[in-house]
């Protein structure tokens, strides 16, 4: 074969080839454009019974998350500080979302007198503001 064949012979071949590749093309693109349209059904199916399963089964009624009263405020000196410490971890363990940001400001609307100074004193040192509550505690009780 000459050169000139050759080259008629190359491109004949890749001329068939792309004409298949255009062709298998076609095809994915058709079954691209079938799958599209089966999800977009199937999904508008989904919605649908989803909808009427909602519709359908009543909600159950909300249930109210418990509440207690807080306890009694404590002076330091009188009676026990652990009464109030007792009652204190009860609302914070019962009424999680209500407490769970501020425990120890919870805590220090309760203290008066003695443990309020020492509370407030405490609490004006710069690394003691951002104690935990746990931590807190633990030098409540070593100071009561």
């Amino acid at each position: 074969m000459t050169e000139p064949e050759l080259r008629a012979s190359q491109l004949a071949a890749l001329c068939d080839r792309i004409a298949r590749q255009e062709n298998l093309f076609g095809s994915l693109s058709q079954e691209v454009r079938f799958l599209r349209q089966r999800v977009h059904e199937m999904t508008a199916a989904h919605r649908e019974q989803e909808a009427a399963s909602v519709a359908q089964s009543p909600r159950p009624p909300a249930v109210p998350e418990p509440s207690l009263p807080l306890p009694e405020r404590w002076n330091g000196t009188e009676g026990s500080g652990e009464v109030l410490l007792t009652a204190l971890s009860l609302i914070f363990e019962l009424c999680i979302r209500a407490v769970t940001p501020r425990p120890v400001a919870i805590l220090l609307s309760l203290l008066t007198g003695q443990a309020a100074e020492w509370a407030a004193a405490h609490l004006s040192v710069p690394t003691a503001a951002s104690l935990t509550f746990q931590a807190f505690l633990v030098d409540l009780k070593a100071n009561f």
